[in-house]
């Protein structure tokens, strides 16, 4: 009995220290909000400028109503004022491209994707292809009359070849004698039907293969048809994920759940508020990782390289 009275108190004890624990973390499950007071949603003025007002106002009152807090809706000049913002913590969520989630996470490390839109054909993003001339290998670049650049500051144009370890023997450097920089892929499919290059990079639908990446894409299929002669998609990139919605990394694990949940089922509990946040071509969000972005982080990274490489 004795040896019963004493292990009593000391059950009571580790009970109530259990509750005061059980307790101390509801608290700071809940402190979030108020350590906040507004969550801060950053967005790009261009994208702000292709909805009305009370579009606009739609969005921030869906957020508002998910989080059961008061949201704000900043709008950033640019993506760099954009991912100025985030790294520095004056907003905690904001709506990127690809290239800015990259170059938000290379600058500070301090981001990560939540979700990502998604087409209708399930496509997560794009690829870049070399389209080649049939009897040119990839092996025979440098003895080409030259592949045709769409943009020096594209990331799908010439990042994405920058970073790749397949396209040739080693990593492009970039300053190669047979990459011809033109302004945009119509102006390098233009080239090569008028002869002047034998093949030039493009970007397809990230559900595309080697086999069917012309198909997929009309526009690229009648440049090529238009050239007249045969040609072969050489070589296809990984994914450049769709741009993120993307946090910061310390925002609250229950924050970034409610968010995650409330943007992945949207289509399905507010169809019009889901049509109104994604791009054109897509049609619901799906979770994201930071894995998805390999690719483009990588391609921003050797873009970031090469601008800053003395002239030579």
């Amino acid at each position: 009995m004795r040896f019963l009275q004493t292990l009593k108190p000391r059950k009571s004890i580790c009970l109530t220290a259990a509750v005061f624990m059980l307790a101390g973390t509801a608290i700071a499950h809940a402190d979030w909000r108020k350590d906040l007071g507004v969550f801060r949603i950053g967005i790009i003025e261009s994208e702000a400028l292709r909805l009305s007002p009370g579009e606009m106002e739609r969005v921030r009152r869906g957020y508002a109503d998910a989080l059961s807090m008061p949201v704000e809706i900043i709008r950033a000049r640019d993506f760099p004022a954009l991912i100025d913002a985030h790294a520095s913590a004056r907003i905690e969520y904001a709506i990127f491209s690809a290239a800015a989630y990259s170059t938000a996470f290379l600058v500070c490390g301090c981001n990560e994707p939540l979700v990502q839109p998604i087409a209708a054909d399930a496509a997560t993003g794009t690829k870049t292809v070399l389209l080649l001339d049939d009897t040119i290998s990839l092996s025979q670049l440098g003895k080409s009359k030259g592949i045709a650049v769409p943009g020096k500051n594209s990331l799908n144009g010439f990042g994405v070849p920058l970073a790749s370890e397949t396209l040739v023997s080693g990593n492009l450097k970039g300053d190669e004698k047979w990459l011809t920089f033109v302004r945009d892929t119509t102006v390098a499919a233009r080239q090569y039907s008028e002869g002047k290059v034998d093949g030039f990079f493009a970007t397809v639908s990230s559900s595309a293969t080697l086999a069917s990446a012309l198909q997929q894409n009309a526009p690229l299929a009648g440049a090529v048809a238009a050239a007249g002669r045969k040609t072969k998609v050489a070589w296809i990139s990984g994914i450049i994920a769709n741009g993120p919605h993307a946090v910061r990394k310390n925002l609250a694990i229950e924050a970034k759940n409610i968010l995650s949940k409330y943007l992945v089922n949207l289509a399905q509990t507010d169809p019009d508020l889901n049509d109104i946040l994604l791009p054109a071509n897509d049609t619901r969000f799906a979770t994201a990782s930071h894995a998805n972005y390999a690719t483009a982080i990588a391609a921003t990274k050797m873009l970031a390289t090469y601008s800053t490489q003395p002239a030579q």
